[in-house]
């Protein structure tokens, strides 16, 4: 949660999460309600739905990202 790549980052994240993001809330929504999750069970989620690299990429490495 603390790392600077995911700090600085987040929101030019979740931006290019965009379409993908929305699309996986109800997803989301129906597999925790009335539970609790974490980043990792987002990330795996996120994952299963294809979306790949992109947490590595936007997140995890140094540097800003090639669009």
């Amino acid at each position: 949660m603390f790392s600077d790549a995911v700090y600085d980052r987040g929101a030019m994240t979740l931006q290019v999460l965009r379409e993908s993001f929305f699309g996986l809330l109800p997803v989301w929504i129906r597999l925790h309600r009335h539970g609790d999750a974490d980043t990792a069970d987002f990330v795996r989620l996120a994952e299963r739905t294809r979306l790949g690299d992109l947490f590595d990429t936007w997140l995890f490495t140094t540097g800003k990202p090639a669009l």
